[in-house]
């Protein structure tokens, strides 16, 4: 037995070095994020921190929390001049319509429930859709450039790394505007889904088709439109599922 469990020289060797590589592997990976989280705007951090809590409720299925965390993170963000109308504010309410959507659909057998969640989803739809086409007027056909020159007054003097931080912000906003057909894509589906749900059946077509209009690959659109005009779903395979289609650039 004893020596079943003896370690050659050779083997101690080839374990030493397999624990330093893990541990520079670590040490690289903690001085990587936390580069990545110094050049986060200040401002936002707790924000961003609250996402981690917003997804445990999710998992969750803990939607009266949810709703809760995305109201606090909306107000947080228009405590900050420079989001006060930004995109952010726009998926908040995305997210927040998903959650009404989800409760009218299926934590509720109560039919007047029912109808106020999905009223309470509708307008959130919508004034994410106001959000994001006022933001969207704002930087479109700007390059990074000139985004951060646009955006350079929001972040104040005495920021540390602040040409850095102003230059991340930039990115993250050309970003946006890349995904925003997809964004708006995805609401108009929702909003599809509402209005199927609410009996008016004209304008959940035209919503679907709004969605497909904006973005090809959407495939719950697609799948949507073709049941309520009495065709069958569209099937994804496990592999569209795990790698949904780029967005619209």
């Amino acid at each position: 037995m004893k020596e079943i469990f003896s370690l050659t020289r050779k083997t101690k060797r080839l374990i030493v070095i397999m624990f330093i590589i893990t541990a520079i592997t670590l040490i690289s990976a903690y001085f990587y994020y936390e580069r990545i989280n110094r050049l986060e705007d200040p401002r936002t951090v707790a924000i961003t921190e609250m996402y981690i809590q917003y997804n445990q409720y999710v998992s969750e299925n803990d939607f009266y929390n949810v709703i809760a965390i995305l109201d606090t993170m909306e107000q947080a963000y228009k405590q900050i001049d420079h989001y006060r109308d930004s995109f952010e504010i726009g998926v908040i309410y995305t997210d927040r319509a998903a959650a009404y959507l989800t409760m009218a659909l299926y934590n509720t057998e109560d039919e007047k429930e029912k109808v106020a969640y999905l009223n309470m989803a509708d307008a959130n739809l919508a004034t994410s859709l106001e959000y994001y086409k006022k933001w969207e007027s704002v930087y479109k056909n700007r390059d990074r450039l000139s985004i951060r020159e646009m955006i350079r007054k929001d972040f104040p003097d005495n920021f540390d790394r602040r040409d850095k931080i102003i230059e991340k912000r930039a990115g993250t906003i050309e970003k946006a505007l890349s995904e925003m057909n997809q964004r708006k894509s995805v609401t108009y589906t929702n909003l599809g889904i509402v209005k199927r749900h609410q009996g008016d059946l004209e304008l959940a077509v035209k919503y679907y088709q709004e969605a497909i209009d904006l973005w090809e690959e959407n495939i719950s659109a697609k799948s949507n439109l073709n049941v309520l005009l009495g065709g069958e779903p569209i099937k994804q395979s496990f592999i569209q599922k795990l790698f949904p289609p780029e967005k619209d650039k």
